[in-house]
Formats: structure tokens, sequence, C-alpha cells
């Protein structure tokens, strides 16, 4: 297992190699604050017999949006979108990208969850790669931010871990 954590290149050392595993995940978008909506969730791509265009492959790996977008994450032409930035306070989550069973990352995003507009100061959760973020809920005291959409679940380092979860707003 390589696993990237900043940006470099994947060197293949074995002519024989020419099919990986690929998982492939966009930085997460920013949240609002003063109680903003989440920031939406990286996009997720999940390749199980990538072939490899060359011995060489870039890797670019996107960083987490600290105001803004999330950066996308490539490897050998592979572009997992960063997810998308909660723009206005008290308002719902942002969106985030998610993958097919192809492999090819959807076009259309999740949907951050929603926002009621009835003054609370809490934000509807951002969209995950695997679904959409939950409703701001202000039927508990104070009202409660949503929770974040969920993220897309791989074992391709062991262990079934969820990648590209939503924040919560």
């Amino acid at each position: 297992i390589h696993t990237f954590t900043s940006s470099g290149t994947f060197q293949v050392t074995d002519a024989a190699l020419k099919k990986v595993d690929v998982l492939v995940v966009g930085g997460g978008g920013a949240g609002n604050n003063e109680g903003g909506g989440a920031g939406g969730g990286g996009g997720v791509i999940y390749d199980p017999n990538s072939t490899l265009s060359s011995t060489t492959a870039t890797v670019t790996v996107g960083g987490g949006g600290s105001s803004g977008d999330g950066g996308s994450s490539v490897f050998d032409g592979l572009v997992a979108s960063g997810g998308k930035f909660s723009h206005s306070g008290w308002a719902s989550g942002s969106s985030g990208y998610g993958t097919s069973r192809t492999g090819v990352a959807l076009s259309t995003p999740n949907a951050g969850g929603a926002y009621d507009g009835t003054g609370g100061y809490a934000g509807g959760g951002g969209g995950g790669a695997g679904g959409v973020g939950g409703d701001y809920d202000p039927d508990n005291y104070g009202g409660v931010a949503g929770n974040g959409g969920v993220g897309v679940q791989s074992d391709i380092n062991g262990t079934a871990v969820f990648f590209g979860g939503g924040g919560g707003g």
C-alpha cells in the first residue's frame, strides 16, 4: 500500500505491474463561520483495477478548504473533486462529490442539508461523498445542526473506513 498525504510521484519499479487498486479522495470544503452550514466532503473515487498510463504517475493531494472549496486530488488522470465551501452564515450545508460504481466521479454533487430559516444558530450538514447532508433540527433545545452526509466506505488498506464525509453544521 502506498499512501500519499502530500503531492508526489508514484514510481513503478516492477515492469510487470500494469494495474493497481486506487482510492483518490478530494479535500473537504470549509464551513462558514458564525453558525453557517457545513462544508461538503471531498469526492471519492475507487477504481479496483486501474490501468496505469506509464511507469510514473503524478499524484496531487487536494488540501481541505480553509476559507473556500477543498482542492481536487488526482492520481494518474483520476480526479476526485474537492468539497464545496458553505457560503452564507446560518444556512444550508454545502455539496460533496461521490463516485459511481465504475470509479468515475459524479458530475452532480450530493446536496448539503437544509436550514429552515427560522433564526436559529445552526446550519445544515455538508453533503458527503456517499449521501446528502442532514437538515437543521429546530425541535431540539436551541436547534441542532445537521449531520454531515455519509462518506464512501473502503477497505483498500485492510480496514473498513469511510472517506469523504461532509462536515456537521
